[in-house]
């Protein structure tokens, strides 16, 4: 059985428009699916998080088909999204 893996990303721009660097993009994996291959070897998810660039850009890469809680206090960001059966996805798409 192979994982689908979904790059998440966005740019983070302020209210003129200019990128916003180094923010801090936090992701927890809400109700962690566990996979078991043909070893039987369970494999769990947690989160992470990514801090975007110059350019305010930033990606994450995730399983496909989960529930993300997605954080980034610098523009008061805290939503639940579900990542698409999909190779790319952009954040504040989902």
């Amino acid at each position: 059985m192979t994982i689908g893996i979904c790059t998440v990303s966005g740019k983070l721009v302020d209210a003129a428009g200019d990128p916003i660097e180094d923010a801090v993009v936090r992701y927890q994996i809400e109700n962690p699916p566990k996979v078991v291959d043909s070893n039987t070897t369970g494999v769990s998810w947690e989160g992470g998080q990514c801090t975007s660039d110059r350019s305010g850009s930033f990606s994450f890469r995730v399983v496909q088909g989960i529930q993300l809680r997605v954080l980034i206090e610098s523009i008061q960001f805290n939503r639940v999204v579900s990542v698409p059966a999909a190779t790319t996805a952009t954040l504040f798409n989902l």
